[in-house]
């Protein structure tokens, strides 16, 4: 089934060629691809068509050779972008706000996994470190909270944390052990007082019965 369809193909075009062939030698112009493109078409989308590009892509040899020119796509995309050209297009094209945005919400899920792999590498979190440490990230973090946003953002952060219930109940709970532990050196001093006068009081009965 495979055969006659390519061969009535091959055919359909060779005869195509000569007309046009024909048609230039006439100085009617070139062929009309568009038409040849049309019937083209049609024939690829009936059945016996359809099957024939099934079978074809089957085929092992077929199948290497898309394998061969996936990996040829490969290399060229990795020389464009490396190369200085490449690069400065690259520059350029992630300056656009539209397409950038694109790209990061087409790479988030990839990004975020990749992220939590580097936190769990020892070598990155020395690195994140070590730029943690640096005066640049320092300067940058005492600008950042000096700024009005990020003051009334932790404000108002500070005034959800305290409207929250759970923060309340922590917040009583810790007042009261604060409370008791205030009073309680106080209650110990007036209890050895009492003591005191008590034990002055026995000594006073005991000397006014001698």
């Amino acid at each position: 089934m495979r055969r006659p369809i390519w061969t009535a193909l091959a055919g359909f075009l060779l005869l195509a060629g000569c007309a046009g062939g024909e048609a230039a030698s006439d100085g009617q112009g070139r062929p009309d691809y568009g038409e040849i493109k049309s019937m083209v078409k049609d024939i690829l989308q009936t059945e016996d068509g359809k099957k024939a590009i099934q079978e074809t892509i089957k085929n092992d040899a077929v199948k290497q050779e898309l394998l061969f020119n996936q990996e040829e796509i490969k290399r060229a995309v990795v020389q464009a972008l490396t190369s200085e050209q490449g690069k400065k297009t690259l520059r350029t094209t992630l300056e656009e706000p539209k397409w950038a945005a694109t790209v990061a919400k087409a790479m988030q899920k990839e990004n975020e996994r990749l992220l939590r792999a580097l936190m769990k590498d020892p070598e990155y979190q020395a690195m994140l470190l070590d730029v943690m440490k640096g005066p640049d990230f320092e300067k940058m973090l005492l600008d950042l909270m000096k700024s009005p946003p990020y003051r009334k953002q932790m404000q108002q952060a500070i005034q959800d944390a305290f409207e929250s219930p759970l923060m309340q109940e922590k917040l009583y709970a810790m007042i009261e052990k604060a409370v008791e532990s205030a009073l309680k050196p106080g209650q110990k001093e007036k209890g050895g007082e009492k003591e005191k006068g008590g034990e002055k009081s026995e000594e006073g009965g005991e000397g006014g019965g001698k």
